[in-house]
């Protein structure tokens, strides 16, 4: 289990909707927490969170928790969102991942 030390926690509900985007931009570890299965995955800063817990500065990390469902698509939809934020792309078109992948069909 990841430790929350310091963390935020948001739903994807939440990061859909935009209220998160400052906070999903500026994170330095994402993780995401399947709220059924109560299992954690670090989504992004993987490398940052293990050299922090090895040296002990967990704490000196912007942490962002994020309850979804992994078996509804949730987590593929936050892997897009960040990959998209990272990318330079205004985060309303993050919100449109899911439109988007039906116009390519």
């Amino acid at each position: 289990m990841v430790s929350d030390f310091g963390s935020t926690t948001i739903s994807i509900d939440g990061v859909r909707a935009g209220h998160a985007s400052d906070l999903l931009a500026e994170a330095d570890v994402v993780i995401a927490v399947d709220v059924s299965a109560r299992e954690e995955e670090v989504v992004h800063g993987r490398h940052e969170w293990e050299l922090a817990s090895e040296t002990g500065h967990e704490e000196d990390l912007v942490v962002l928790r994020v309850e979804l469902d992994v078996g509804s698509g949730d987590l593929e939809w936050l892997v897009d969102a960040i990959e998209a934020i990272e990318s330079g792309e205004a985060y309303e078109h993050v919100d449109d991942l899911e439109n988007d992948e039906e116009d390519d069909d």
